[in-house]
């Protein structure tokens, strides 16, 4: 079983430069998937960037993905595929 670790994404007053140093710190603490909620009022998908960004092997999870709302859903498909 692999356990992830939930980043403080949409907890209200956590500062967004925040997510890079928690990712990090969730990867040397052995967690391998740091995960955000996607809702509409939480725009998430940016702070999965600062994490993909402070980590190397993380596999970056978000528990619901409204696709259809969002400005580019093309960006987003073409940024999770390993092979494109």
């Amino acid at each position: 079983m692999r356990i992830g670790i939930g980043l403080p994404a949409a907890i209200p007053g956590a500062e967004p430069t925040s997510i890079g140093r928690w990712a990090a710190e969730s990867e040397r603490c052995g967690f391998p998937a740091p995960g955000v909620i996607d809702r509409l009022v939480y725009d998430n998908l940016d702070r999965l960037a600062a994490a993909a960004a402070s980590t190397r092997r993380a596999e970056l999870l978000t528990t619901v993905l409204n696709i259809g709302y969002r400005r580019n859903p093309v960006v987003i498909c073409r940024g999770s595929c390993r092979t494109c």
